[in-house]
């Protein structure tokens, strides 16, 4: 196997690493959904690389469905999740909360579709924040969490990498 051989490998496992292994926290970003579901966000997506071409290799799935006129239920490679836009300052958010763990702690992300619907583009909200500070995981108050985001939304240190997803 060549070198390039393993690239497929080691960006699905990554992947799978920064959506299941994301920053957790104990409050979501508003209690309450800030908008209703956006039907671009509903379907099956599938993992793509840089250039926006799904990979045969990829099994790294989402699958968005609505659960209410607000709330979504995601299922992330058998993983179930409830999630909620969370938007602040009109920065698209969602709030994801997992429904598998007992601890039911919280992920922030923001996101964006083409504007065709094909792809979405993920980026984790506290990824690399533990190093940077700037939210800190054991934050008790959203009112804590909307300040932050507010105050440092021009900042690359409150997000993580793009992941992209094809429908």
């Amino acid at each position: 196997m060549t070198h390039n051989s393993f690239r497929p490998l080691l960006v699905s496992a990554l992947v799978m690493v920064a959506l299941a292994r994301c920053d957790e926290f104990e409050v979501p970003i508003t209690a309450e959904p800030t908008r209703h579901v956006e039907s671009a966000l509903l379907g099956d997506w599938l993992m793509v690389d840089d250039g926006g071409h799904p990979r045969n290799y990829s099994k790294d799935r989402l699958r968005i469905r609505p659960y209410d006129q607000s709330t979504y239920v995601v299922n992330h490679n058998d993983a179930l999740y409830r999630a909620w836009h969370s938007d602040v300052d009109g920065l698209p958010l969602i709030t994801l909360q997992s429904i598998d763990s007992d601890e039911r702690k919280y992920q922030y992300w923001t996101w964006r579709v083409s504007d065709d619907g094909s792809e979405m583009t993920l980026r984790s909200i506290g990824a690399v924040s533990k190093s940077s500070g700037l939210i800190p995981t054991d934050a008790r108050d959203s009112a804590t969490i909307v300040d932050i985001i507010r105050k440092n939304r021009e900042s690359a240190q409150l997000f993580g990498g793009p992941v992209r997803f094809s429908k």
